[in-house]
C-alpha cells in the first residue's frame, strides 16, 4: 500500500508537471496569437483567429478538468487502500481480543477461584478499550466514505462538463471547418481574377501594339492640341497672376487702411486720456465747490432766520408802541431792549463800537428811530457781504446775476447766493454733459477696435488664400511638365503571332471588353458630373450662407466650416478623378477647381469690401437675422449629412479596389500561421 502511494504521489506530480507546461504552452500560443492579431486590421480574420483562440481555450480547460479527474482518482484510490488498511487492523484487533479471551477462559478453569476476580477486571478494562478502539475507527470509516461519495459527485459533474467541452470542440472544429471551406473558395476566386487580369494584361498588349500604328498618325494632332491647352493655360496662369497682384494691392490697402485705423485710435485714446484728465480736475473742483456752496448756504440761512426772526419782533414791538400811550417814555426802554436782542443775534456780524454807538445816540422823534434801524440794516447787509466775499475767494461772473436787479439790489447779498446757486445748477450740467461726451468717446473707441480687429482678419484670410493659390500654380505647372515630358514617349513593340485567326478572335473579344470598359467610363463620367454639380449646389448654398450672415462671429465660423467641407468633397472628387481619369481630364478638373476658387475669392473680397461699407447698415437687422438662423442650421445639417454619404462613397470605392489583394495575401499568411500552430499542437 505503501508503494502505491508512493507512485500515486510521482504520478500525480507527473501530471502538474505537464499541466504547468500545457499551460506555458497555451500562454505563449495565446501571446502569439494575440500579436498577429494586433498586426491585422480585418475584422472577418480577427474574428477567425479568436475563434480559434476560444477553441485553444476549451482545450485547455478540458485538459485541466482530465487532470483534475486524474487527480481524484489517485486520491479516491489511496482513500480506498487507506479503508482497507484500517478495517485490516480493525479485524487484527477484534481475532487478538478473541484469541485473548479463549486462553484466558482455559487459563480461568485451570487456576483458583480466588484469582478469578482480579482477572475479570483486568479483561473487563482492555475490552472496554478495545471497544472505544472499534468505535473511532468505525467513525473514520464512515467519515472516508462521505468524503468519497463527495469525490465521487465531483467526478461526475466534471465528466458532465468534459462531456459539454467536447461538444463545443466539436462545434468550433465544425466552424473552423467551414470556415477553411470559405477560404479556399477565396483562393479560387482570387485565382480566377488573377487569370482574367492576366488575359486582360496580354489583350491589351496586343490592342497597344495595333494602336502603335495608329499613334504616329494621331501624333501629331495630339501634340498641337497638347500646344493649344498649355497656351490656355499659360492665359489662366497670367490672369491668375494678375488677379493675385489685384490682390496682393488689395491686401496693401487693407493694410494702410488698418494703420490709419490705428492712427486713428491712438488719437481717439490720447483725447480720451484729456477728456478723462479734464473730468476728474472738473469733478474735483466741483466738490470743492459744492463744500463751499454748502458752508455758505448754511451760513446764510442761518442768518436769514435770524433777521426774519429779528424784523418779527420789531414789527410786532412797534405795533405795541403805537397803541401804548406814553409812547415816549416807553421808548428809550424799547430801543435799548431792540438794540440789546439784536446785538445778541448778530454778534458774529457786528462790531462791538458800532452797537455802542448805535445804543448811545440820542433819538427824540420816531423818525430817528427809523433812521437808526434803516443804518443798523445797512451796516449788517454791508458785514454779510464781507463775510460772503471771504467766504468765496473766486469771482462770480455777472451773468449769473438776476437781469432786473438795481445798484443798491447788486449790494444785497441774497443776489450772491442766488448767482452761486445758479453757478452751481450749471457747473452740474456741464459735469453731466462731460460725462455723456467722455462714455461715447469710449463707446466709439470700442467701435473702432473692432474694426481693427476685423480687417485685421480679414488681412490674414486672404494671405492664407493667396499661399493656396500660389499652391495651386505650382501644382498645375509641375503637371504640364510632366504632361510635356511624357507625351511622346512610345510603348516597346509585341513580337507577333502566326495565328491570325486566334488574334483576331482575340482582338474581338478585346474591342468588346473595351466597349464595355468604355460604358463603364461613362457610367463614371456622369456620377463625377452628378458629384460636380453637388459641389455646385454646395457651394451656391455657402455663399447665399455667406451673404446672409455677413457680420456676425458664430455664423462666420459656420461659413467657415461649410467651406472647409466643400474643399474636402472636392479634394476627394480630383483623387476619384485622378485615379479614373486621364492626364487630360485631370488638368479640366484643375480648370474647374481654379475658376472655383477664383470665384471664392472674387465673392470674399467683394464681401469684404461690403462688410466694410454696410456696417451700419447690417446692424439694425441683426434681430431678424437670429430668426433665421434656425433655419440655416437645418440646412446645413442636411448639406453636412450629404457631404458625408459623398465621402463614404468614395471611400468604400476606393478601399474596395485596393485591398482585394491585400486581404487575399494577409488570408494565405493567417492560413499558413494557423496550420504550424496546429502542427505544433498535433506534435
Amino acid at each position: 500500500m505503501v508503494n502505491r502511494i508512493i507512485q500515486m504521489g510521482e504520478k500525480s506530480r507527473e501530471v502538474e508537471m505537464n499541466m504547468k507546461k500545457l499551460q506555458l504552452d497555451g500562454k505563449h500560443l495565446t501571446a502569439d496569437i494575440m500579436a498577429i492579431i494586433h498586426k491585422l486590421g480585418d475584422p472577418e480574420q480577427q474574428e477567425l483567429i479568436h475563434g480559434v483562440l476560444k477553441a485553444l481555450e476549451l482545450e485547455n480547460q478540458v485538459l485541466k478538468l482530465r487532470n483534475a479527474q486524474l487527480e481524484l482518482a489517485g486520491n479516491t484510490e489511496t482513500l480506498k487502500g487507506n479503508s482497507c488498511d484500517f478495517s485490516s487492523r480493525v479485524d487484527f484487533h477484534c481475532g487478538d481480543d478473541g484469541k485473548k479471551s479463549i486462553g484466558g477462559d482455559s487459563m480461568d478453569l485451570n487456576l483458583k477461584y480466588s484469582d478469578s476476580s482480579s482477572k475479570k477486571t483486568d479483561d473487563d478494562c482492555e475490552t472496554e478499550s478495545l471497544k472505544s478502539e472499534i468505535s473511532e475507527l468505525c467513525l473514520l470509516k464512515q467519515k472516508l466514505n462521505s468524503q468519497i461519495s463527495q469525490l465521487q459527485m465531483k467526478v461526475e459533474t466534471y465528466e458532465r462538463d468534459i462531456e459539454c467541452f467536447e461538444m463545443m470542440k466539436s462545434d468550433w472544429t465544425v466552424e473552423k471547418k467551414m470556415l477553411e471551406q470559405h477560404l479556399s473558395g477565396l483562393k479560387e476566386q482570387l485565382r480566377e481574377k488573377e487569370e482574367k487580369l492576366n488575359l486582360v494584361t496580354a489583350q491589351k498588349g496586343l490592342m497597344e501594339v495595333k494602336k502603335q500604328s495608329l499613334v504616329h498618325v494621331v501624333k501629331s494632332e495630339e501634340h498641337v492640341m497638347l500646344q493649344k491647352r498649355l497656351e490656355e493655360l499659360s492665359v489662366q496662369l497670367t490672369q491668375i497672376q494678375e488677379e493675385k497682384e489685384q490682390l496682393q494691392q488689395g491686401k496693401i490697402c487693407l493694410s494702410s487702411e488698418v494703420e490709419a485705423m490705428a492712427k486713428v485710435i491712438q488719437d481717439l485714446e490720447s483725447q480720451l486720456a484729456r477728456a478723462q484728465e479734464e473730468n476728474t480736475g472738473l469733478t474735483k473742483s466741483l466738490e470743492v465747490l459744492d463744500e463751499q456752496h454748502q458752508g455758505a448756504i448754511d451760513q446764510l440761512l442761518k442768518v436769514k432766520q435770524s433777521l426774519l426772526k429779528q424784523n418779527k419782533t420789531l414789527q410786532s414791538e412797534l405795533e405795541t408802541m403805537k397803541q401804548i400811550s406814553g409812547f415816549e417814555k416807553y421808548r428809550y426802554t424799547l430801543r435799548s431792549e431792540s438794540f440789546e436782542k439784536i446785538d445778541a443775534g448778530t454778534d458774529c456780524f457786528s462790531p462791538a463800537c458800532m452797537c455802542r454807538e448805535v445804543q448811545t445816540e440820542p433819538c427824540n422823534d420816531i423818525e430817528n428811530s427809523d433812521e437808526v434801524y434803516a443804518k443798523c440794516r445797512r451796516n449788517l447787509e454791508i458785514e454779510f457781504q464781507e463775510k460772503i466775499l471771504k467766504l468765496i475767494t473766486f469771482e462770480i461772473p455777472k451773468d449769473y446775476f438776476s437781469v432786473n436787479s438795481n445798484s443798491k439790489d447788486d449790494i444785497m447779498p441774497m443776489g450772491m447766493v442766488e448767482a452761486l446757486v445758479r453757478m452751481c445748477v450749471e457747473c452740474k450740467w456741464q459735469r453731466d454733459t462731460l460725462e455723456r461726451k467722455v462714455a461715447e468717446l469710449v463707446k466709439e473707441l470700442q467701435d473702432t477696435k473692432h474694426m481693427y480687429e476685423d480687417r485685421n482678419k480679414a488681412a490674414h484670410e486672404l494671405d492664407s488664400e493667396c499661399r493656396i493659390l500660389k499652391g495651386n500654380i505650382e501644382t498645375l505647372i509641375e503637371e504640364l511638365m510632366v504632361s510635356k515630358n511624357g507625351g511622346g514617349e512610345g510603348l516597346a513593340p509585341i513580337p507577333e503571332n502566326n495565328e491570325t485567326e486566334a488574334m483576331e478572335q482575340k482582338i474581338m473579344m478585346l474591342e468588346n471588353e473595351i466597349e464595355v470598359l468604355r460604358e463603364a467610363r461613362l457610367n463614371l463620367e456622369v456620377d463625377a458630373k452628378g458629384l460636380r454639380e453637388e459641389v455646385e449646389t454646395l457651394v451656391k448654398k455657402l455663399q447665399t450662407a455667406n451673404a446672409m450672415l455677413r457680420n456676425q462671429e458664430n455664423l462666420e465660423t459656420e461659413s467657415n466650416r461649410w467651406q472647409e467641407a466643400a474643399t474636402s468633397a472636392g479634394g476627394q472628387l480630383k483623387e476619384a478623378l485622378a485615379v479614373k481619369c486621364s492626364l487630360e481630364e485631370e488638368v479640366e478638373g484643375l480648370r474647374g477647381e481654379l475658376q472655383k476658387l477664383e470665384a471664392m475669392n472674387k465673392d470674399q473680397v467683394s464681401s469684404s469690401e461690403k462688410i466694410l461699407e454696410e456696417l451700419q447698415e447690417e446692424i439694425a437687422e441683426l434681430q431678424e437675422r437670429l430668426l433665421q438662423q434656425e433655419e440655416l442650421q437645418n440646412q446645413k445639417e442636411a448639406l453636412m449629412n450629404t457631404v458625408t454619404y459623398t465621402q463614404d462613397q468614395l471611400e468604400l470605392s476606393n478601399m474596395d479596389r485596393s485591398k482585394l489583394k491585400d486581404e487575399v495575401e494577409e488570408l494565405q499568411k493567417q492560413i499558413e500561421g494557423l496550420k504550424a500552430m496546429g502542427n505544433l499542437q498535433t506534435e
